[in-house]
Order: structure tokens, then C-alpha cells, then sequence
């Protein structure tokens, strides 16, 4: 029954947001033409304009025709440029140009030096060697001076700094040269003192002969030192053999040993020619025999003590011969050692002698030296000089900065646009925020999402003028064509399914509070299932403050007071509604213990007898907050509508009042939205098919 709506209501997102602007609609134009006027305002009166000018300089770095002229290369090179043209000492040369300060160092110290420095933007451009060079300020004719005054004073800063850079180099150079001179001539004349004596040269020849014998010495002791610690090692190897019991010698020769040995064959070859043809029991009692035996094992004993004994006289003879080896070589390179310190004595005599000849050869590599870096610094020199003719550092002015005749900003346009913009969101973005904090009741997604409770249907709102035959509680018979009128037949249509699926007959219809209008919608659904051919009992059981009885055109009493009071029976309480098949209960007396009289078994009495009568039976309780009455007739009742008017109670107070429903174990089967503003949106599309009559 609701699945289609459900599917409206998710795909129609949009509309909802639409109608919730549409709903505060004055309230977003107001605001909108006030912020609008506003900004309107700030950007014609309030807003000052700025004004900016740009030049474009290109700098450009030539190769002098020799190197080593700039002190660093390549990018670090412009980006030094870039940082002078931003610097305090161009600002204020600027600054003075312009006559805004007596100097450039007064610029710096009364801040027009930093005034200047910050109302100029330098911007390299990508992939180039151009730089703009640009101001932004209010006076236009300023503007265009201020840049390109920065740009001259860039410009006569970079030539001067290149010609005293220039200078300075040659000064410093002519001045090393000059020093280098001195100390050549100088060196020259103790040279020519140490050439008029003539030991020198047999000074040198002792010399190069007592170096050469050094040298030769020097390498023997090499060959020797290794020698020695060759045979230590073998030496240290072979007694650690010795000592753990190893043998140094492979099988050592032993003349007594063999001499031995050859005995026992001997006995032996006797010993196997008895065994021939005799028994082992007759060679036990042969004396030879045993003889010959024993004197093998006896020679057996023999030789192994002379193999042993030839084994230890290898190994010591071995070991002694290492040892006699290590020893020799010991003494070697002492020997070449000693004659090592004879020489040496012989080197330290002749020290006085050679002091001459050192010092004099010293001079002569000093004079060389001296004269190398005389030709260098010469040759440099005239590099520098050759350089210094031509300039390295082309600094060409591209654009010259113009006056202009237009503002940059502001953009009154764009500002116009930004605050018509502004001003909509701002407005738009109220709305909606009034919405988020209106906790009220306001559409059916709440109802479902957010009260849990099934949509039956929504009534919208309408007028009532002054004429009794058109008032909203009998709108379904004083206006049938209307949208209200098409809404309770619409609820109606749900009850006739839920009543066919539940077989409910007795229906309460509530509210959280009063003036949600319950009564309209009981007298209009009563009128509904009337106009339907179905038998209706309207009860007016709001006994505090009753209003069937008026919309009825009936008296009040007697009516369901009564009753309840025992005082008649409830057959002669009922009167017709003045519609075939309805008939009405009005409230009656008793509304200050109204609620004891529900409470008796009178009331439920009525409704199973009345049940068995008509065909529905529709009861107008009072509000659920606030009395008892209404959760006693819920209760009773088979089913229960709750009304909701829209935008009056928050969302918190109707869960109160769901909760005591379900407290009393009423059946709510739904709710019913009621009052709904339908001038727009998605409710209003009973106009559009019962258009109004003229």
C-alpha cells in the first residue's frame, strides 16, 4: 500500500529542499535583497581600488673571454639577482631617486627604504631570464614610478658593483706581483753568495755515495728480516712438534734397528720350517722351538727400543738444526744492522758538512717556486685585464612600466557576482538551517523515520471564511472537490483494507495535544464511510472540552455522560448525524470525572454492543498528554489513529506521548499529518486534478 510512495519520497529529494526554501521564502528574499544591498554597497562605496604597474628586465650573464672572473655560475648566479633587485639597498637608492628621503642611507633609517621594498613583487619567469618587476597601490602615477625607479637603481647598483669588484681584483693582483718580486731578488742574491763556495760540490758527491750505500743496506736488512722471521716461525713450529711428542723426521734410518730385524726373520724362517709336518702339541715339548721363540720375542723387544731411541735422536738433530738456522740468521741482521749504525755514525759526521749544501738546494727550489707563482699571477692579471673590458653582467629593460588608466582590483564585476552569490547561500543556507532547528512535525518522512510510526495520510491545510456550511469539519460534503476532501477519503480507503484484513470495528482517534484537529478528521472520516453506505457511531468521548455535538448540529445532552452514569441506556443516548447511516454520541455531562466514567465497564460494554450495530464505530478521545482519558479509550478500542498537525509540536513531546499509547497497550496503526502547508510541492497535486470552481 506504501511502496510506491516510498519510492516518491526517495527520489524526490530534490523537491524537499526545494519546499523547504519555498516555505520560508519571504524570509530568504529578505535576506537575500538585504545582503545583496549590502555588498552592493561595500563594493560601489567602501571598496578602494588599486592600481598596478609592471616593468620586464632581462638579465643575461656573457662569458668573459677568460674564466674565473664571476666568484659562482648558473642558476645560483640570477638568483643572486633576483634577491638584489628585492633588496633594502636597491629599495632605498629608489627611494632617493624619487626624493623621498635627502639619501639612501637616510631611506633606510626613516623607512622608505621598507616602505618601497615591500610595494614591489619580483616574479622570474619560468624557463627564462626575465623578471618582472611589479607594484600594486592606490596611486596609479606612484605605481608606475616606483618600478621604474627600481629598476634604474637595479641596473646602476649591478654596474657599479661590477666595476669596484673589478678594481679591487687588479689592486690585489699588481700588489702580490709586486711582493713576489721583492722576494725573488732577494732570493737571488743568497743563491749567488752560495755558488762563490767551492766545497759544495764535494759535499754533494759524499752525498749521493753515502745515500747509495744507505739504500743498499736498507734493502739487505729487508731480505734478511724476512729471512729471520721465517726461520723463528719454523723454528717455534718445530719445537711445539718436539715438545707434544711429534716426529720432525719421516721414518728415521737405524742401522742397529735393521740389524735386528734381520735376525728375527731369521728365527723366524727357522721357526715355520719346524712347523712342517709336526703337530702343535708335539712342537710344545720341542726345547728348540720354545728357544727360538723366545729369542724372537726378545729381539722383538730389541728392535723396537732401537727404533724408538733413532726416532728421538732424528727429532733432536732436526730441531737443533732449525734452531742452528734461526740462530744464523739472527746474526746476520745484526751484522747489517751494525754496519747500518756505522753509516749512520758516518751520515751524522758529515751533517755539519751537508747543512750548506741542504740550505743551498732549499734556495733553489724556493726561487722556483717563487718564480712559478710570479708567471701565474702575471698571466692572471692580464686575464683580469682583458676581462674587465668586457662587461659580463647585460641588464636590458623589455617593458617600461606605464601609468595605468585602469584599476586591478577590485573587479567590481567578479565583486558583484561574489556578493549576489554570497548573499543567495547565506539566505538559502538560513533557511535551511531554520529548518534543521524547527523540531516540529513537518512532513511524512518524519513521521516514519524519525516517530517510527506508519503514515495513513496527510490533510492540507485549508480556510474556513465566515459561512457555517463551509467550515473544515464537514468539508467532505461542503466542498467534495477539494483537496482535504480527497485526503480523508484517501485514510478512509486505508481503514476499509485494514479493516477488511483485521476485522477492527472500534477506532479512537487521539492527539499529543489539543488543537491538532482529531475532531475535524473523526467528523470527516465519519461523513466519509457514511457517504460510502457504510453504518457509522461517532462518539464524542472528550467530555472536557466537546465539539461533535456542535459540528452534528445535535445536543449535548444527554449523551455518552449519561450513559457512563447508568442513568439511561446507551440505545436512547444515540442520534442521527444528519447524513444517511451516521449517528452520533454526543459528550454529555460528567466531563469533570471523565475519566473514572471511561474507566467503567459501561464503556467497554458500549462498544462491543454498538460493534455488533454499525458498521465502524469512531470515537473522539481528548489529547494523550495532559489526561487520562484518551489511553483508557485506546486501550478499549480496536485500533488507534494518532493526528499530528504539522509545525506545532516538537518531535520529543510526540514520542511522550507514542510512549504512553504503548504504555497502555493501544494499537496504533498510524498517524495521520495533519494541516499541511500544500500550496507547493508534493502535496498539492489534488488541485491540480480537482481544479477550483469559479
Amino acid at each position: 500500500m506504501d511502496s510506491f510512495d516510498d519510492n516518491v519520497r526517495a527520489t524526490g529529494h530534490v523537491k524537499d529542499y526545494l519546499t523547504i526554501v519555498w516555505r520560508r521564502k519571504w524570509l530568504c528574499l529578505f535576506v537575500f535583497v538585504a545582503l545583496s544591498a549590502v555588498g552592493l554597497f561595500v563594493v560601489a562605496k567602501v571598496v578602494k581600488p588599486w592600481y598596478q604597474a609592471q616593468s620586464r628586465i632581462a638579465i643575461e650573464r656573457f662569458n668573459a673571454p677568460v674564466s674565473g672572473k664571476a666568484a659562482f655560475t648558473g642558476e645560483a648566479f640570477y638568483q643572486t639577482q633576483y634577491e638584489i633587485i628585492g633588496s633594502s639597498e636597491v629599495a632605498a637608492l629608489a627611494a632617493y631617486k624619487l626624493g623621498r628621503s635627502p639619501s639612501p642611507e637616510s631611506a633606510v633609517e626613516d623607512g622608505q627604504a621598507h616602505i618601497i621594498r615591500h610595494a614591489v613583487s619580483i616574479s622570474p619567469q619560468r624557463n627564462s631570464r626575465i623578471v618582472r618587476v611589479s607594484s600594486r597601490q592606490r596611486d596609479p602615477e606612484a605605481t608606475a614610478a616606483v618600478v621604474n625607479e627600481i629598476v634604474r637603481a637595479y641596473s646602476e647598483l649591478a654596474k657599479k658593483r661590477e666595476r669596484e669588484l673589478s678594481d679591487a681584483r687588479q689592486k690585489e693582483m699588481q700588489d702580490q706581483v709586486s711582493i713576489l718580486q721583492l722576494k725573488i731578488e732577494n732570493k737571488k742574491k743568497v743563491i749567488d753568495e752560495f755558488t762563490k763556495d767551492k766545497k759544495l760540490h764535494e759535499q754533494r758527491q759524499q752525498k749521493i755515495l753515502i745515500t747509495t750505500k744507505l739504500t743498499a743496506l736498507s734493502q739487505a736488512q729487508v731480505v734478511r728480516q724476512v729471512a729471520r722471521q721465517q726461520a723463528e716461525a719454523n723454528y717455534n713450529r718445530m719445537q711445539e712438534k718436539f715438545d707434544a711428542g711429534e716426529d720432525l723426521v719421516e721414518d728415521p734410518a737405524s742401522p742397529a734397528a735393521e740389524r735386528i730385524l734381520a735376525s728375527i726373520r731369521d728365527c723366524e724362517s727357522r721357526i715355520n720350517l719346524m712347523k712342517v709336518g709336526k703337530k702343535p702339541r708335539a712342537l710344545e715339548n720341542d726345547l728348540e722351538y720354545n728357544r727360538l721363540k723366545e729369542l724372537v720375542a726378545q729381539y722383538q723387544r730389541d728392535y723396537d727400543e732401537a727404533v724408538e731411541k733413532a726416532r728421538l735422536e732424528a727429532n733432536s738433530q732436526a730441531l737443533a738444526r732449525a734452531k742452528f738456522a734461526y740462530e744464523q740468521a739472527q746474526q746476520v741482521e745484526e751484522t747489517i744492522r751494525l754496519q747500518m749504525a756505522e753509516l749512520q755514525k758516518k751520515v751524522n759526521g758529515l751533517v755539519e758538512g751537508l747543512t750548506a749544501l741542504s740550505k743551498y738546494e732549499e734556495l733553489k727550489k724556493d726561487l722556483a717556486n717563487l718564480q712559478a707563482m710570479h708567471d701565474e699571477l702575471q698571466k692572471s692579471l692580464l686575464q683580469a685585464t682583458i676581462s674587465d673590458n668586457f662587461p659580463v653582467l647585460d641588464i636590458r629593460v623589455l617593458d617600461v612600466a606605464k601609468v595605468p588608466s585602469e584599476p586591478a582590483w577590485p573587479n567590481k564585476t567578479q565583486l558583484v557576482v561574489v556578493a549576489l552569490a554570497l548573499a543567495l547561500f547565506v539566505s538559502v543556507g538560513l533557511a535551511f538551517f531554520l529548518d534543521y532547528m524547527d523540531r516540529s512535525v513537518q512532513r511524512p518522512e518524519d513521521v516514519e523515520q524519525e516517530l517510527r510510526l506508519p503514515f495513513m495520510g496527510f490533510v492540507p491545510s485549508m480556510h474556513t471564511g465566515s459561512n457555517r456550511s463551509h467550515r473544515r469539519e464537514k468539508v467532505i460534503i461542503t466542498d467534495p472537490s477539494s483537496g482535504p476532501a480527497e485526503s480523508y477519503r484517501k485514510i478512509r480507503a486505508r481503514l476499509q483494507v485494514y479493516r477488511k484484513e483485521s476485522h477492527a470495528k472500534t477506532f479512537t482517534i487521539t492527539s499529543t495535544t489539543a488543537g491538532e484537529g482529531k475532531t475535524t478528521l473523526a467528523s470527516n472520516l465519519a461523513l466519509a464511510f457514511a457517504l460510502s453506505s457504510t453504518s457509522v457511531l461517532l462518539i464524542d468521548a472528550d467530555m472536557r472540552h466537546p465539539k461533535v455535538h456542535e459540528v452534528c448540529d445535535v445536543d449535548r445532552t444527554p449523551g455518552l455522560g449519561e450513559y457512563l452514569e447508568g442513568k439511561l441506556l446507551w440505545q436512547s443516548v444515540v442520534r442521527p448525524g444528519g447524513t444517511p447511516g451516521l449517528f452520533v454520541i454526543p459528550a454529555g455531562a460528567g466531563g469533570t470525572h471523565s475519566a473514572e466514567l471511561l474507566e467503567s465497564p459501561r464503556m467497554g460494554e458500549l462498544l462491543k454492543e454498538a460493534a455488533a450495530k454499525f458498521d465502524v464505530i469512531l470515537i473522539d478521545s481528548p489529547p494523550v498528554l495532559g489526561v487520562a482519558d484518551s489511553t483508557t479509550l485506546c486501550h478499549l478500542s480496536d485500533a488507534t489513529i494518532f493526528t499530528i498537525q504539522a509545525a506545532q509540536n516538537s518531535k520529543w513531546l510526540i514520542r511522550r506521548a507514542r510512549m504512553e499509547l504503548a504504555a497502555a497497550d493501544a494499537n496504533v496503526i498510524g498517524a495521520v499529518l495533519n494541516r499541511v502547508r500544500s500550496q507547493r510541492g508534493d502535496y498539492y497535486y489534488y488541485h491540480r486534478y480537482y481544479p477550483k470552481k469559479a
